[in-house]
């Protein structure tokens, strides 16, 4: 989970096992971040850069900045409604850059150009991301 403020300010209660108490709610204002990943939750303050760019998807733009492969395929199979698998011995690799988000095509075909992999597509639909041979 991440939330990111761009105006204003909201109270953020992360979730909990249905065992333990909930966290005492965040409150985020402008430029607040907080993200949670299943460990402690980490709140940072981002600069106007870095605002716009985690905004980006608004404009039709992923941005990704050093994010992990797994991370950048899950944003778009997630925005295209569709299944992008990445082996494991790929979850090292890093994507950096800004991507149109409605250009699929264009950024398997980059990210075949950049990194060490190729991208194939089998009978169920499911597109892979596999280490180039």
């Amino acid at each position: 989970m991440e939330v990111t403020v761009s105006e204003g300010s909201v109270q953020v209660r992360v979730g909990s096992r249905s065992d333990q108490p909930a966290e005492a709610p965040f409150a985020l204002t402008a430029g607040d971040q907080l993200s949670a990943n299943g460990t402690a939750p980490l709140l940072r303050k981002l600069n106007a850069d870095e605002i716009a760019d985690v905004l980006a998807w608004r404009g039709g733009t992923f941005v990704f900045d050093v994010t992990p492969l797994p991370e950048a395929l899950a944003r778009f199979a997630h925005y295209h409604r569709i299944s992008i698998k990445a082996s494991p011995s790929l979850d090292e690799l890093v994507v950096s850059g800004r991507y149109p988000l409605d250009d699929l095509s264009g950024f398997l075909t980059k990210l075949e150009n950049i990194l060490p992999v190729m991208v194939t597509h089998d009978s169920s639909g499911t597109t892979r991301v596999i280490p180039r041979p």
